[in-house]
């Protein structure tokens, strides 16, 4: 188990929720997860 992936994958969800609904980043979809 790797923090720096989870930390990762939690920016990213973070920022695709905060970008969506500001117009930027809706016309992809976040990238997936890094692997463990």
């Amino acid at each position: 188990m790797q923090v720096t992936s989870v930390l990762a994958f939690l920016l990213t969800a973070a920022t695709g929720a905060f970008a969506a609904p500001g117009g930027h980043g809706v016309s992809h979809p976040p990238p997936p997860p890094p692997p463990p």
